[in-house]
């Protein structure tokens, strides 16, 4: 395995597609929106962190129809790296990856949607893969097979 495969945990909007219109009115919303609570702003102070609040939402949407990318990807990731010496796991956003070393994994199962991977100490975690193209699935299998044969591990 030459290089490391990457497997996004979170479903990529460029998967998503919108159109034009749709762009458009959710663009005058969002506008309106940050307007709106800017003339609020002019009348009561307060409405200040309303109004930062509203700010930040508008744009991230924004953001998020012209470039498919979400506030969310921006602020973080989740995912998991294969390499030739371990396996590297983030779950959730705002979780801290972790790292697991090919010599502490005693099987890979493979189920419908995901791969059950079980470490030696019997804990066991999922990658699911039910967001990626059928390609990508069969590159993950063959690649991830190819390894785990030559690292010796159990394949199901």
């Amino acid at each position: 395995m030459e290089k490391e495969l990457y497997i996004p945990l979170i479903v990529p909007e460029s998967k998503v597609k919108m159109n034009k219109t749709a762009k458009i009115a959710f663009t005058v919303l969002s506008l309106t929106m940050i307007a709106g609570y800017g003339y609020l702003l002019f009348y009561d102070i307060s409405n200040i962190v309303f109004f930062i609040l509203w700010t930040i939402y508008g744009i991230s949407a924004m953001f998020s129809i012209y470039k498919q990318k979400s506030i969310v990807q921006i602020l973080g990731d989740a995912y998991v790296k294969i390499n030739e010496n371990e396996i590297i796991y983030k779950p959730k956003i705002f979780k801290k990856e972790t790292k697991i070393s090919w010599k502490d994994i005693k099987a890979v199962l493979a189920k419908p949607g995901y791969l059950l991977v079980e470490r030696k100490n019997d804990e066991a975690f999922k990658i699911p893969y039910n967001n990626l193209e059928y390609s990508e699935v069969q590159n993950l299998k063959e690649t991830l097979g190819k390894l785990l044969k030559k690292k010796d591990i159990e394949y199901k």
